[in-house]
């Protein structure tokens, strides 16, 4: 399929179909591409979601603001 953008080849390893068939787990019927740059913006995303983690085991109270916030990041 054309387009504008450069593509970037990935050699399907071993530890490339693994990463894909967990990734299918959580977006089932998408393409396998389409998984891998949806798992690169998940881990891109890590460092913010594990930032609230000390929230969570800090003992002080959470909104209802915060734990959407989190439940939002983990469903993404």
């Amino acid at each position: 399929m054309p387009t504008l953008y450069p593509r970037t080849m990935v050699t399907r390893t071993p530890e490339v179909e693994q990463v894909i068939a967990q990734g299918r787990l959580l977006w089932p019927g998408v393409s396998d591409g389409m998984v891998l740059v949806r798992l690169a913006q998940r881990a891109l995303e890590a460092p913010r979601r594990s930032a609230l983690m000390p929230m969570i085991r800090g003992g002080r109270p959470i909104t209802t603001e915060e734990v959407g916030q989190i439940l939002a990041d983990d469903l993404y």
